[in-house]
């Protein structure tokens, strides 16, 4: 999925990556944020149920446009979800 984000000089914007994650009680998964290309910000998501939901976010400047992806991965960087966007 690709979107878009309006970035404002006078503020940052709240960007929220949400994943449900099904039948993978036990294991580590990560949330990571990627500003073109270039890794950002990581999240460690320790999966304590079969059913778990894990949320992170980012505080996006003005200065910060460009191509943005968001993925979670797996421990050995197997790719289960992601969503692009861009911030102009």
């Amino acid at each position: 999925m690709t979107g878009w984000v309006k970035a404002d000089k006078a503020k940052a914007v709240g960007v929220y990556f949400f994943t449900e994650i099904n039948q993978m009680k036990g294991k580590v998964l990560f949330h990571k944020w990627y500003l073109n290309n270039k890794i950002v910000f990581s999240r460690r998501l320790n999966i304590l149920g079969n059913h778990w939901r894990a949320s992170t976010s980012k505080l996006i400047t003005y200065s910060q446009k460009g191509e943005w992806r968001v993925t979670l991965v797996n421990r050995n960087q197997q790719v289960l979800a992601e969503i692009r966007f861009y911030v102009i």
